[in-house]
């Protein structure tokens, strides 16, 4: 007789596409734990740009690495909280029971589903205040943010600009810059002004109706969103000035926002301003160092909207579709 399998709940592509064409439901086993591993329980995952690209298969340069004739990975969902199920024989610093968070989506996404398998290097303790909902909003777009603001140097007095301020990683972004000591300006539609404010952003430019490209200089560019070449924000930036571009709009289906970056990249060594492509790097340092500013009252995460697992891939189309106001969250249970 053969041993029985557990099973559980995934949302699951075996194609590209349009996320409510080829998301589907269906029932999978339960994933064991290798030796530096832990289960976790999912309570709660968050949506992020990342799934709908992985999704998609756009733009289609990615699928180099998401798999050329279909998704490697085929449960999407990087951000998760949850609780500790199982572990490996290795692990000694996470235990059954523990309340964690974390992001996996470097290493095989999978958190849309009732449990997910992951490197107990990258979970961390749930921050105290939040529920779980609210901290599965926090890893990947926190650490995103988090990373920009170190690596952009941010201190008392430096002035930063983020473009996309009221999405996922921006309210991120305009938060920790403003802990940092930053003069922080913020761009987002008007509707999405007062929210931005009240996260620390001293300055608000409603890009409908007012340039960002003009009228100001600062040391650090955070662009989240926006068409804008890498070079359009030189008559804003310092001479010493930097741009970082994390994501960014892309016409191409077959490079997205890449082109428009490299034009940036190619010019940075011939000028005295520097740009640079991003892409954030999921760590437990970085992860528990959002679990102290969220502890200490200097970051919140904000949700505009939470959705059942079943209606994962709507909420996955949604973010493809429309600009957010902080994140969305999928609540599993």
């Amino acid at each position: 007789m053969s041993a029985r399998v557990d099973m559980m709940r995934a949302v699951m592509q075996d194609r590209y596409g349009p996320p409510t064409e080829v998301l589907q439901m269906a029932e999978i086993a339960v994933p064991e734990p290798g030796p530096d591993e832990v289960r976790i329980s999912v309570h709660a995952a968050s949506v992020n740009p990342a799934d709908w690209h992985l999704v998609r298969g756009e733009p289609l340069v990615a699928r180099l690495v998401f798999g050329l004739r279909g998704p490697k990975k085929v449960v999407p969902g990087a951000d998760v909280a949850g609780v500790i199920d199982a572990v490996g024989a290795a692990v000694t610093d996470l235990a059954v029971g523990d309340e964690v968070y974390g992001d996996v989506g470097d290493v095989r996404m999978g958190t849309f589903a009732d449990a997910v398998v992951a490197p107990a290097a990258l979970i961390a303790p749930k921050p105290a205040p939040l529920s779980m909902v609210e901290a599965a909003a926090i890893p990947l777009a926190g650490i995103t943010a988090l990373q920009a603001i170190q690596r952009g140097g941010v201190g008392q007095g430096t002035r930063v600009l983020v473009v996309g301020a009221s999405g996922g990683v921006g309210h991120f972004a305009v938060q920790i810059a403003a802990a940092a000591g930053a003069t922080v300006t913020a761009v987002c539609s008007g509707r999405n002004a007062e929210f931005v404010r009240s996260l620390g952003a001293e300055r608000v430019i409603d890009y409908t109706t007012e340039s960002y490209l003009e009228g100001g200089e600062y040391d650090l560019v955070i662009q989240l969103s926006g068409t804008a070449p890498a070079m359009a924000f030189r008559p804003v930036l310092a001479a010493r000035g930097h741009v970082q571009m994390l994501t960014g709009d892309g016409e191409s289906r077959w490079l997205g926002p890449v082109g428009r970056s490299v034009g940036g990249l190619v010019r940075s060594p011939f000028v005295g301003q520097r740009f640079s492509m991003f892409s954030a790097t999921a760590n437990g340092p970085d992860l528990r160092r959002m679990t102290e500013l969220i502890e200490a009252g200097r970051v919140r995460p904000s949700i505009e909207q939470t959705c059942s697992l079943a209606d994962a891939p709507a909420a996955i189309a949604r973010i493809e579709q429309a600009h957010t106001r902080g994140k969305v969250v999928v609540d599993v249970v």
